[in-house]
């Protein structure tokens, strides 16, 4: 390596390029045009690179989560799918909804500190195990992290969080109401009650579609956000079709 790095650096059409070696400067003064498209090439492999490291450790994340609550299920999938639908029936920008459809399946990545005994319990949880369950968030948080800068892990911070808050501020951790809840909480939590009330689950069977719509429909203000659950209530249809797509592996094949 030359002992000079970096101080290498060349004039072209107005404009200072620097080198680390003599030997990339040398490349450069021979054919610049080709240099700079082949650094530009490498500069663009390495952002997919990035992009793509970034998109499977949120999946991944993901998994971990669904792995311990439903080995078999493609519930994080429909959360993704179900929010995004929501996000852009509510308005929100597509860069916004695109960002919740990527972190919303965090929502229970909490889950993963959850014995196994209480989390998959056929039948009612008591007093205790009640309230471990609803733990579940604040573990989340401890395992995303905190001082969070990427936007992307505010966002699945934020969902993680409060995704069990109510918009009558009787839900858990913090007992917040109406838009004190962020809205990427308000949107996933009507997602995840609605998939986990339709979905078979191993201390359920699947609620009739019919049942599951006038369930959502009538926690309007009082669970739910009354202006999302009624765009919920209105589209339901487009909900129970993509249910539907990412229907269960175990079911779909049995």
């Amino acid at each position: 390596m030359d002992a000079d790095v970096g101080n290498h650096h060349t004039e072209y059409y107005g404009f200072s390029y620097y080198f680390c070696s003599s030997t990339c400067q040398q490349v450069f003064s021979l054919d610049p045009d080709t240099y700079l498209g082949m650094q530009m090439q490498r500069f663009h492999d390495r952002s997919l690179e990035l992009e793509l490291v970034r998109k499977e450790t949120l999946e991944c994340l993901s998994r971990a989560a669904e792995f311990k609550d439903n080995e078999t299920g493609r519930h994080t999938s429909r959360i993704a799918a179900y929010s995004h639908r929501l996000s852009l029936l509510a308005g929100l920008s597509p860069d916004h909804a695109a960002r919740i459809r990527e972190t919303a399946p965090m929502h229970d990545v909490g889950k993963i500190g959850i014995p196994d005994h209480i989390l998959l319990k056929r039948g009612g949880l008591n007093t205790a195990e009640r309230k471990l369950i609803e733990q579940h968030p604040e573990m989340g948080i401890r395992i995303l992290g905190t001082n969070l800068r990427s936007e992307i892990m505010q966002i699945a911070s934020t969902i993680t969080i409060t995704h069990h808050e109510k918009w009558d501020g009787s839900g858990y951790p913090y007992g917040l109401r109406e838009e004190a809840i962020p809205v990427e909480g308000r949107i996933v939590a009507i997602c995840d009650v609605f998939d986990a009330l339709i979905s078979e689950r191993p201390y359920k069977s699947a609620w009739p579609v019919k049942k599951v719509r006038t369930c959502i429909d009538s926690e309007q203000g009082s669970h739910f956000d009354p202006a999302l659950a009624s765009l919920f209530v209105q589209h339901f249809s487009d909900f129970v079709e993509i249910h539907d797509q990412f229907r269960d592996i175990a079911h779909a094949n049995g």
